[in-house]
């Protein structure tokens, strides 16, 4: 893929759109689809298959623009997305639109960015199905007996967390990170192959 092409699929991804591929793999090898891709990590593809109404994975590799004679696409590792984070704040700038535009129910707090489930009234439910959050600072406690016995805790102090990502998720088992960008994309490999959002698809069919 040349660059214009591999910048045309970034764009679709920031801006939840769907695009018409064709993809030079899988059992239709050469067939055009329309996708909405919704994230790209290395080489692979994550993209909403609108002719399935399933997330599949796809090899940017092999993703070419309808009417393309060239080769299969050629990557580019520096312009993968989950190597622009550097802080939760852009993190969170940059999935909310997108995350909302699938279905989810978003908060955003100083240290937390959680997705929730919504009700066919539109309330959100109270339980985050998914989140991440920063904390940059831990607190050492230990718990001692004060001058009556009772335990009492007492704190050492604070220091800088080696991993303050963190990722999580309903039924899923917690991750943390030293970096952003593998938080980030953890985060959203969970936020956008969610089985919830195959039952909001099927709802609005």
């Amino acid at each position: 893929m040349d660059d214009i092409s591999h910048d045309w699929l970034r764009e679709a991804v920031e801006t939840n759109s769907a695009v018409r591929v064709i993809y030079d793999g899988g059992s239709q090898a050469g067939a055009e689809r329309v996708i909405t891709p919704l994230a790209i990590d290395g080489d692979k593809l994550r993209a909403r298959c609108h002719a399935s109404g399933t997330v599949k994975v796809f090899k940017v590799s092999r993703v070419r623009l309808p009417g393309s004679d060239g080769p299969a696409a050629k990557y580019d590792s520096a312009a993968a997305p989950h190597r622009e984070f550097s802080s939760f704040a852009e993190i969170v700038a940059r999935y909310r639109d997108t995350l909302k535009g699938l279905g989810w129910h978003t908060e955003v707090t100083a240290t937390h960015f959680t997705l929730h489930k919504v009700r066919k009234n539109g309330a959100p439910l109270k339980r985050p199905e998914v989140g991440i959050s920063f904390v940059e600072f831990i607190e050492d406690t230990y718990w001692d007996q004060d001058e009556t016995g009772e335990l009492v805790e007492v704190s050492t102090g604070t220091r800088k967390s080696t991993r303050p990502y963190g990722v999580y998720g309903h039924g899923k088992s917690s991750a943390s990170y030293g970096k952003a960008d593998r938080a980030a994309a953890l985060f959203f490999e969970w936020a956008t192959t969610h089985p919830w959002l195959s039952e909001l698809e099927g709802q609005k069919s």
